[in-house]
């Protein structure tokens, strides 16, 4: 170190030109204020700086007398708080944000100058540190650290914040952003590797005042280092150095790690507390925070060296400190998991550095972490639960650690090593209630499956169901990884229950979990696992699909020999060739073919077998069905040029060989539409005439004759004739089968073609040969009228034959033809016996009666009768009805499937004619045949969506009657083609809205309405009849699958309508309310209390929703979206219930109470959930009703009460095992009613005056006697006089007032007893007398002991209802109560005496009424003697 060089460079450095008083005027505010003085710089300042501080570095020069540098500076003139306040004025200049470059790289210099000269030794060293001047230099390290030339240059073409960081500022932080962009100045590249290029040295610096000088009493500084050190971390985690030194440090990472370490020293104050801070400050590195910011899901490789950066500091404190900062190191773990960012990469990332870094630690300590781990997956939150899992997945990947034998170790810790423990808990998530845990689970599940990471003997243990059950033994080689028998069982029924999720991200994870279950042949592909597989090709949801697609495919690589696997994989993937979604569409296409296309011309043995294997099963009866999917499959192979001829030659190879002929027959039909060759031609024409197929593979014949025909061109002239002789031959002498005359009749069409050259010539030849047949046939057919026996097979024959030919060529067949085919139809047993003879006679077809024919020639006859009717207008005009007909009158099955089919291909022709017929049809939805009804849904569908009809008249209900059909498939087929097919999107919800009222009037039978009317003929009437108590349940899932498929707006509006138009028109008996209608009260009541009523967006969210963190812009927005529509919805429903609702509930509520009738039940029930979710709106409604309110509160408490003394009832019913009596209602759960329960009431139900009750013994009544217990519960369903009674008392209480003096009469409670009828009464000789309430002399008077039934209302105090649980004797050694109050104790109106049975043969409507005025008169009078 020469001290000249130095002194000289601070003169240069103007240090001596700051003035005295400037310099006490900035140490005297502590350097806070804005420095007044100007220093002028010079270019070269920079690196007059830069030499100073090189000089500094330098030993000091030997000889030299004087020992530090303070003593030089002294000598010149220039203090300790010249030397501050020369670098404050820098560092204050270089941190604004308009500073120029040069005053940036001048203000890091200063700095650098300002560290280096706190660690010189001497006497004002000292005094030289500043809290202020420390904070700044610290800033400047910053502020070095945060520039960078990516973002530089992204800043000069970046105007202003993106539109998805918008939304996260506030309105100062747009301003401070828009002032300091303003005043920012762009540094150039070269500018900013300048001042990166310091920073190494810098660093050095630091590091070395770390070593020398102690911060153990600045703990503030000792802060705001290392932040900045973080910081440069942050930024710079992977930078090289470019500084020229010959320390073998050369880049940030290492020097930025070096200074961590020398912070964690006692020099700078206690470990623990140095420790702690270190890890605070890099928690938001190691958990990669700063990523999120860049909008992707993924992390990018820069933060995640950076993370392992700050992970590896982190460890090298570990090693140099022991235990000292264990504690401490596993905060900063479980941290580090717990904070982690909500995205699956940012877990996944951190779990791995987690785990890669406990597994370093000692054993003790890493298994006590694992304990905790285990624990928080038991986490209440959601994003805990998963960080667990997500480690746990990556513990498995590490090999299973052992205790030391030095240490001791406690057995629940030891089994924390194991990798069985870790296991159990991904076994246990699997089940979790928060689909994200359970996706998760699975994921580790499966990929711990796929390589094969756990041995069989941990999954043997886990899923053994019991002791006793039998482990299969390991073979010899102990890394075996199949899992044996017994314990394959419950990881299947795990697997596939959670392929049925609710949940797409779970379904697709188990997806994968079964596929690397069955590919790492840890279990074999059982039969569920193959139909979870292909349940998941069948998916609504894209990402399970091609999901499932894939891991088919996968699984069909693993066991591609097993034929289970084979057709599963046909049957899921073939399929999707027709899906709605192209993505799904050509990865099926490349899947099929990779797997047939490929095999069929790979040298491969093993693929190509594969690819006739999969050929095969198309070619049998169960796989028949799929055919058409690989039909589409060539075409759109065709048209990619795909189809080539060594591709067809090689097909056609298969015709010689026995196991292939049967699929290669069906492959050529399909590919010699679009690719053909003589020599192709020829050959298959030589295997057809040598082939003597099994008649039964009607699939083969046919396969066969379309291939011939399609090969014609190709022939030559002398091939043609001879193969067109022999078909021709076939037809004519009626030896054809009949499913091979259609094929067989179009391949004489194509030979026909290809002998003439012209199409004139060819049409002319056939129709010659078609008139030839046809005449034929007429003769035949004449001759089988006129006789009495006739061969039916042969006459099939000739029906098959004049239906094929006559769609060729209508104008050739003749009408006596027509007649006779006709005839066939009508059959004597079918005419009606009452009509008259000229109705008979006007039936189109009662000219051509002759005896009976049987049912299936009738079969025939129709569907080729409808196959002439398709070219000749003027017959269907005269058929169709008679043809129509036969689905009302017809009871042979076949006959009305070939009556639909027939209609439903001319509907798609002659539409008008066709329409009359269209309710007809419907019916076939409910027809007793199943078959029929299946038939019904999808032909019906075809046209409703073709739009050839429409949703007019009943076709929507009998559609909907389809949907709870007894037959499962049925059901689902009709729910499929309802929603998918017909109807998507809103356009069912506003299709149901509009049709939910007629659907409560059309399945209860009811045609009384003015507007919703039905015509229903007897047959109609009987099949989709749903009315009564027996049709609820299909009702209730009617009405149930309208509402699940209703937007909001359409339940909020349909629920005014159901008041309004059902319980309104009731209210104001628009409807009469008798046996017809209420049932439709009792569904109307039912639909306003279910479930699927309820808004989605006032439903509270699933588990697992509300901790999910929305990362994109779009969930954001929808989120907002969501939460502005649920409060306008709310409100709106508010407005809704105050408006309409309630006002006609309460009416109807009266009303029902005062005719007794038994539907009160089902209007309390609605009234109770109306009040549980709505009660202050109700409340306010009823604000000016008081006693309304409290009658509505008396109500429904009593209403509670008696729903639980009947659910006690019937559970003491069954434990004493006594039958029931008459119908009970059944309970309603508490928090939502089940309208699946809900039964129409009948008298026996609810006791009214007009039904008297069985006779009782005599047996004091008590609350808790079962004996009793109906006839309490009968009691309170009878109506009393409550304000009668009020009144009465309160006259008596008036008559009893007189002076009493305290000190001597005691609190009096005066009880009256509802007034009894005479025993003489020969109606009351079944009733059991009610015991009179004794006179009570003490009673509490305090607010609990009134009953909770009193009016708030009431202003007369003195007056309450015996509480019903308080008994009627008071013990006499009770105390007495220190304030004295008189009361009037009334007994419960529940609990009064009953009266006499009233007559339920009177004609007059009006005596009971007459009876409770004579009943209250009596009580009056009684009260007044």
């Amino acid at each position: 170190m020469n001290y000249n060089v130095i002194s000289e460079g601070f003169r240069r450095l103007q240090f001596t030109d700051i003035p005295q008083d400037q310099i006490e005027l900035v140490t005297s505010s502590e350097f806070t204020d804005s420095p007044n003085f100007i220093l002028e710089f010079s270019s070269t300042t920079n690196q007059l700086i830069i030499q100073v501080i090189d000089e500094i570095k330098k030993p000091s020069i030997g000889g030299e007398d004087r020992d530090t540098i303070w003593d030089v500076l002294n000598d010149c003139g220039i203090s300790h708080p010249c030397v501050q306040v020369w670098i404050y004025h820098v560092l204050y200049t270089g941190l604004l944000a308009s500073a120029t470059f040069d005053e940036k790289y001048r203000c890091l210099l200063a700095a650098q100058i300002y560290f280096l000269l706190l660690k010189q030794p001497g006497s004002s060293g000292s005094l030289f540190y500043h809290l202020i001047l420390f904070e700044k230099s610290c800033s400047a390290l910053k502020m070095s650290a945060s520039v960078d030339v990516e973002s530089s240059n992204k800043k000069k073409k970046k105007s202003a914040p993106a539109a998805s960081q918008q939304h996260r500022m506030t309105l100062s932080q747009e301003i401070e952003i828009g002032t300091d962009n303003a005043d920012e100045v762009n540094l150039t590249r070269d500018q900013i590797t300048r001042i990166l290029s310091s920073l190494p040295s810098f660093l050095t610096d630091i590091c070395h005042l770390l070593e020398v000088y102690s911060l153990k009493d600045k703990q503030t500084s000792l802060t705001q280092l290392v932040e900045a050190l973080v910081e440069i971390l942050k930024h710079h985690g992977q930078t090289a150095s470019t500084a020229q030194n010959s320390d073998p440090i050369v880049t940030l990472s290492e020097l930025v790690v070096k200074a961590f370490r020398l912070v964690v020293n006692k020099k700078h104050g206690a470990i623990t507390q140095l420790v702690h801070l270190m890890f605070r400050l890099l928690m938001t590195t190691i958990t990669m925070k700063a990523a999120t910011k860049c909008g992707s899901g993924c992390v990018s490789k820069v933060f995640i060296h950076r993370a392992e950066v700050a992970l590896h500091g982190v460890s090298l404190i570990c090693e140099d400190h022991g235990d000292m900062v264990h504690q401490t190191t596993r905060t900063l773990m479980q941290n580090v998991i717990g904070q982690s960012p909500d995205r699956s990469d940012f877990r996944h990332q951190t779990g791995l550095f987690v785990a890669n870094f406990i597994y370093k630690m000692p054993v003790l300590w890493y298994a006590d972490f694992v304990s905790w781990t285990a624990r928080l997956a038991n986490d209440v939150k959601i994003g805990n639960r998963v960080g667990a899992v997500v480690l746990i997945g990556h513990l498995l990947h590490q090999s299973e650690r052992r205790a030391d034998s030095e240490k001791e170790i406690s057995s629940e810790l030891e089994q924390c090593l194991s990798h069985k423990f870790l296991l159990k808990v991904i076994i246990n998530k699997i089940k979790d209630i928060a689909p994200t845990v359970r996706s998760k689970s699975l994921l580790v599940l499966a990929e711990v499956m796929d390589k094969k990471l756990i041995l069989s003997s941990v999954f043997n243990a886990l899923f053994k169901k019991s002791s006793a059950d039998p482990i299969t033994p390991l073979p010899t080689n102990q890394d075996s990884f199949l899992i044996s028998e017994a314990c394959v069982g419950g990881l299947i029924s795990l697997l596939c229950e959670r392929s049925s999720d609710l949940k797409l991200t779970v379904r697709r994870s188990s997806l994968l979990a079964i596929k690397s279950t069955i590919c790492s042949h840890s279990a074999p592909p059982n039969s569920k696992f193959l139909v979870a597989l292909g349940n998941g090709c069948r998916d609504p949801m894209l990402s399970v699909r091609k999901c499932a697609i894939q891991c088919a495919t996968d699984v069909l690589d693993a066991h591609s020999n097993i034929r289970e696997v084979r057709e599963m994989w046909v049957q899921g993937v073939f399929t999707r060739v027709e899906d709605n979604e192209a993505s799904v569409q050509e990865k099926t296409l490349i899947l099929m073919e990779e797997k047939i296309l490929e095999g069929i011309i790979s040298s491969n043995p093993e693929k190509k077998i594969l690819s006739w294997d999969l050929l095969n099963f198309l070619s049998t009866e169960k796989g028949n069905k799929l055919r058409v999917y690989l039909q589409k499959a060539i075409r759109q192979w065709n048209q990619q040029k795909k189809i080539t001829k060594s591709l067809v030659q090689n097909v056609v190879r298969g015709l010689d060989n026995a196991d292939q002929k049967v699929s290669a027959w069906m492959t050529l039909r399909m590919m010699t539409l679009y690719h053909s060759d003589p020599i192709t031609a020829c050959h298959i024409i030589e295997n057809w005439k040598s082939s003597n197929c099994d008649q039964s593979l009607i699939s083969l014949q046919v396969d066969m004759i379309c291939s011939v025909g399609q090969v014609a061109q190709h022939l030559n002239s002398t091939d043609k004739k001879v193969v067109l002789e022999r078909l021709a031959t076939s037809i004519e002498t009626y030896t054809c089968p009949i499913h091979l005359i259609n094929h067989t009749c179009e391949a004489i069409e194509k030979f026909h073609q290809a002998i003439h050259d012209n199409d004139k010539d060819s049409t002319t030849s056939m129709m010659k040969w078609t008139e030839k047949v046809l005449n034929t046939t007429d003769r035949w057919m004449h001759d089988i009228m006129t006789s009495s026996s006739y061969d039916n097979d042969l006459l099939v024959t000739h029906l098959y034959t004049v239906g094929d030919l006559a769609q060729r060529h209508p104008d050739k067949v003749p009408n006596s033809l027509l007649f006779s085919v006709q005839a066939l139809l009508t059959n004597p047993n079918t005419v009606d016996q009452t009509a008259s003879n000229s109705q008979v006679l006007s039936q189109p077809l009662s000219q051509f009666r002759s005896g009976e024919i049987p049912s299936s020639i009738r079969a025939h006859t129709i569907f080729n009768l409808g196959r002439i009717c398709f070219r000749n207008k003027k017959l269907a005009k005269k058929c169709v009805p008679a043809i129509a007909r036969e689905l009302e009158i017809c009871e042979n099955e076949s006959v009305r499937n070939n009556v639909l089919i027939v209609l439903t291909d001319l509907c798609v022709i002659e539409t008008q004619l066709v329409d009359p017929f269209l309710s007809d049809m419907a019916t076939c939805l409910g027809d007793e045949s199943a078959v029929i009804r299946k038939h019904a849904v999808v032909l019906i569908s075809s046209l409703l969506r073709r739009e050839f009809i429409k949703w007019k008249g009943t076709l929507l209900f009998k559609f909907l009657h389809a949907i709870c059909d007894t037959n499962s498939d049925i059901r689902t087929l009709s729910r499929y083609c309802l929603l998918d097919q017909l109807l998507r999107g809103q356009s069912a919800g506003d299709l149901f809205f509009r049709n939910f009222i007629a659907c409560l009037f059309y399945f209860n039978d009811y045609n009384g309405h003015s507007v919703h009317r039905f015509k229903k003929s007897e047959r109609e009437k009987r099949l989709f009849n749903l009315s009564g108590t027996s049709g609820l349940e299909k009702r209730m899932e009617i009405y149930e699958f309208l509402l699940e498929n209703m937007i909001d707006e359409h339940r909020i509006n349909l629920t005014m309508k159901l008041c309004e138009d059902v319980l309104g028109a009731v209210v104001d008996k628009v409807i009469p309310l008798n046996k017809e209608t209420q049932h439709i009260l009792t569904d109307c009541l039912a639909v306003l209390c279910c479930r699927e009523i309820r808004l989605k967006c006032l439903k509270t969210k699933e588990d697992g929703d509300d901790d999910v963190i929305m990362s994109t812009q779009v969930e954001r927005g929808a989120a907002l979206k969501n939460e502005i529509n649920q409060k306008i919805i709310s409100q709106v429903v508010k407005e809704n219930l105050v408006q309409n609702i309630v006002p006609i509930i309460i009416g109807l509520k009266n009303m029902l109470v005062e005719i007794h009738s038994p539907l009160v039940k089902n209007v309390m029930l609605y009234l109770k959930e109306v009040m549980q979710e709505y009660r202050t709106e109700v409340q306010a409604i009823l604000a000016s009703d008081k006693q309304l309110a409290s009658e509505i509160e008396f109500d429904l408490k009593r209403f509670d009460r008696e729903e639980q003394e009947r659910e006690e009832q019937m559970r003491r019913r069954n434990v004493e095992n006594v039958p029931p009596m008459a119908a009970t209602p059944r309970t309603v759960t508490k928090h939502c009613f089940n309208a699946h329960e809900l039964t129409c009431y009948t008298a026996a139900d609810h006791v009214t005056p007009q039904t008297p009750m069985r006779a009782t013994p005599n047996i004091p009544f008590s609350p808790h006697n079962p004996a009793t217990a109906t006839t309490a519960s009968a009691r309170r369903n009878w109506p009393m006089n409550i304000e009668g009674i009020v009144r009465s008392a309160r006259k008596t209480l008036g008559n009893i007032e007189r002076p009493l003096t305290p000190a001597r009469q005691p609190t009096t409670v005066i009880t009256l007893t509802a007034p009894s009828v005479p025993e003489s009464s020969p109606s009351n000789r079944n009733i059991p007398p009610h015991p009179a309430t004794p006179t009570q002399e003490t009673y509490e008077s305090s607010n609990e002991a009134r009953a909770a039934s009193t009016p708030c209302a009431d202003k007369n105090g003195e007056i309450t209802f015996l509480a019903k649980d308080i008994s009627a004797i008071i013990s006499p050694t009770a105390a007495k109560p220190k304030k004295k109050k008189r009361l009037l104790l009334l007994p419960h109106p529940e609990e009064c005496p009953l009266p006499a049975p009233w007559d339920v043969t009177s004609p007059s409507p009006h005596r009971a009424s007459r009876i409770r005025r004579q009943y209250a008169r009596s009580h009056d009078t009684t009260n007044s003697t």
